[in-house]
């Protein structure tokens, strides 16, 4: 799953599976930020993300919050956006 290609509905549809099959003190959803690959994990401290991956959205528990995760994806969907476009214009000026 792209972070720019992929529907916030199986975002949350793969991050509900995942926190039923995988309860924990605190569920992490991000992104690896050279491919833009999704990726989930979880952890029994708060504040403590995950190395690697740039965390879009953090929960303790089962207490998702799907307004805030919504915000937060589109959110970071703008930013990787604009940084994929500001990377295509720069290389642009080099033909």
């Amino acid at each position: 799953m792209d972070v720019l290609n992929t529907p916030f509905n199986s975002v949350l549809a793969k991050t509900r599976e995942l926190v039923a099959d995988q309860p924990a003190a605190v569920h992490f959803v991000g992104f690896d930020p050279a491919t833009r690959e999704v990726r989930w994990a979880q952890g029994p401290d708060y504040n403590a993300d995950p190395d690697g991956v740039t965390v879009l959205y953090k929960f303790e528990a089962e207490n998702l919050n799907i307004p805030s995760f919504r915000e937060a994806w589109n959110q970071t969907k703008t930013e990787v956006l604009r940084a994929v476009e500001k990377r295509d214009k720069r290389f642009a000026n080099l033909g």
